[in-house]
């Protein structure tokens, strides 16, 4: 059943992703066959292959190609590995790469973290008008989830992330028509019972949702709220320092860049109350957040820091999913600098000779 089910929307919106993941994910790249013990959801077996079978190198000057060169070159840890190549599908699918790249991406990645992207994906024909195609893969996205919301401790995420997604689509059936903004005020107000940060945390995916789906003007009005609490929370700066980070680019964003300067210099001049693996990924979405608000600012010199930074951890997991944070915050800031992209090439020549 769920093989014909499945058979449906390979027709209507798989057919492009089979060719494109020749550029995604590399020629050599084992296709995963679907699970036989009947949950009919699609697994990733847990062993590496050689890196250059696995990983297609990014391409030049593409920043989301090299956040997910570097989310795929985890090695010691397929959790953190999903994780990361997840938040690279989802930043990539709201920022315009559309369902069908996020689709190939997602079945490449293991376990749980692949229903975040069906998800969004699914939410993301439904607003095209993909109605049926969409009711497939939410449908397959809560397949993937169940076991994630069983067992994992990320099951909180995972029902949040698919009650997002439900708001989107509608009340109670998918690809029914919704108000985008009546499904956003709902998901602010679910947000308030986050706890400290997380409740900020929570509210600055609505705001990316908002963004993503051109409520320009409902995300600058929730941004300048975020702004005010994130700067009033205490907390230490290991959970702090990225949340303001993130604050501070999102600031830029919505068009409010002075905010954004005196947020994200504040945030740098406490980078170094961070442990050298949290650094690279704070700093980066610092300089983002900078080249937002001031395209003739000091982007350049917080990137390059952050790439240095990254090259100093010696462990794969930590500098891998480092060095994904400065392809994601490239990627936000719009900047294309050979300067940057060369000291990146440096990493990703490292890490396809083993190192």
């Amino acid at each position: 059943m769920k093989e014909n089910r499945w058979a449906r929307v390979q027709v209507a919106t798989l057919i492009c992703c089979i060719c494109a993941a020749w550029v995604v994910g590399g020629c050599g790249k084992k296709q995963e066959e679907e699970n036989k013990d009947g949950s009919g959801t699609f697994v990733q077996e847990r062993t590496d292959v050689e890196l250059t079978e696995a990983i297609a190198l990014p391409n030049a000057g593409d920043a989301i190609s090299y956040a997910w060169f570097f989310a795929s070159s985890i090695v010691d840890d397929p959790d953190d590995k999903a994780n990361a190549q997840a938040e690279v599908a989802l930043a990539e699918l709201r920022r315009g790469g559309g369902a069908q790249r996020a689709l190939t991406r997602a079945y490449m990645i293991y376990r749980w973290p692949r229903s975040l992207v069906l998800a969004e994906a699914g939410e993301e024909l439904a607003r095209k008008g993909e109605a049926g195609n969409a009711a497939v893969l939410v449908e397959d996205a809560m397949e993937v989830a169940e076991k994630g919301i069983e067992q994992d401790w990320q099951g909180s995420r995972i029902r949040e992330a698919l009650r997002r997604v439900e708001l989107m689509l509608g009340a109670n059936s998918v690809g029914k028509a919704a108000s985008a903004t009546n499904a956003l005020d709902k998901l602010w107000v679910e947000a308030e019972s986050g706890i400290g940060l997380q409740a900020w945390e929570r509210r600055m995916d609505v705001v990316e949702m908002a963004l993503s789906r051109g409520e320009a003007d409902y995300a600058g009005a929730k941004m300048a709220e975020v702004a005010e609490g994130v700067g009033g929370v205490e907390a230490p700066p290991y959970m702090l320092l990225p949340t303001q980070a993130r604050a501070a680019r999102l600031l830029a964003e919505t068009g409010m860049k002075d905010e954004a300067r005196k947020l994200a210099d504040s945030v740098v001049a406490r980078v170094p109350e961070l442990m050298n693996i949290e650094q690279p990924a704070v700093l980066a979405e610092a300089a983002a957040a900078a080249r937002l608000a001031d395209p003739g600012g000091d982007a350049e010199a917080r990137f390059l820091e952050a790439a240095r930074l990254s090259s100093e951890l010696v462990n794969n997991r930590p500098r891998c999913k480092a060095l994904a944070s400065i392809g994601l915050s490239l990627d936000a800031s719009g900047m294309e600098n050979e300067k940057i992209f060369a000291a990146l090439d440096v990493e990703v020549r490292k890490l396809a000779a083993g190192l």
